[in-house]
């Protein structure tokens, strides 16, 4: 289903040749946290800002993807993203 994913993290990104890290943090048992963190996603600049935004961004979306598949009781979402 297609859902609206805002692109700031990735125009930032471009704007400021910023890597853009993916981290997770896992709850465990009681006020125990395991992080994670990812290598920076590969950010190319074609200049053709549009079709760089929508790169990235689908490479944060399957990212996150991937997270809430392997962990999907640690996913918490708080806006309806599918209106």
């Amino acid at each position: 289903k297609e859902a609206m994913t805002a692109p700031a993290a990735a125009q930032f990104a471009l704007k400021y040749d910023t890597p853009l890290v993916p981290i997770f943090v896992e709850r465990l048992q009681g006020p125990k946290f395991h992080i994670v963190i990812y290598p920076p996603l590969e950010i190319k600049k074609t200049g053709n800002q549009e079709q760089d935004v929508l790169r990235i961004m689908e490479q944060v979306n399957e990212t996150l993807e991937q997270w809430i598949r392997k962990h999907p009781g640690q996913w918490l979402w708080l806006h309806n993203r599918w209106k």
